[in-house]
């Protein structure tokens, strides 16, 4: 099972090969899927991943469209763009379009936690 996992879940074997639980680029082909809806990510294409890890610790890269990404429930685990990796690298005018979603996001997620 992929899912992001507490540091108190994982074995002390656990390897993790990069620090971070969400990375994002512009796609540089288009040999990558997106892990919710299962449909290509045409190359340049704006793209965010979250970082899952295995019950053993070692991360894999769940690649998702921009717009599938907050469909995603571990998405709702992170709490702004200071967790995206790579963020500074995006064209102004995607940061800004990240940057306005997570703020709806989580005055959303935090509606849901108060019902």
């Amino acid at each position: 099972m992929l899912k992001r996992f507490n540091s108190s879940e994982l074995g002390e074997s656990a390897n993790r090969r990069v620090s971070y639980d969400c990375t994002t680029d512009y796609a540089k082909s288009s040999k990558s899927k997106c892990r919710v809806c299962n449909k290509i990510i045409e190359q340049n294409e704006l793209r965010l991943a979250l970082m899952l890890q295995d019950d053993e610790g070692y991360k894999n890269t769940a690649w998702n469209h921009y717009d599938c990404f907050w469909k995603h429930p571990e998405t709702k685990k992170l709490n702004g763009i200071e967790e995206i990796h790579n963020f500074s690298t995006l064209k102004p005018e995607d940061q800004a379009k990240i940057s306005t979603a997570f703020k709806d996001f989580n005055q959303t997620k935090r509606a849901r936690e108060e019902d």
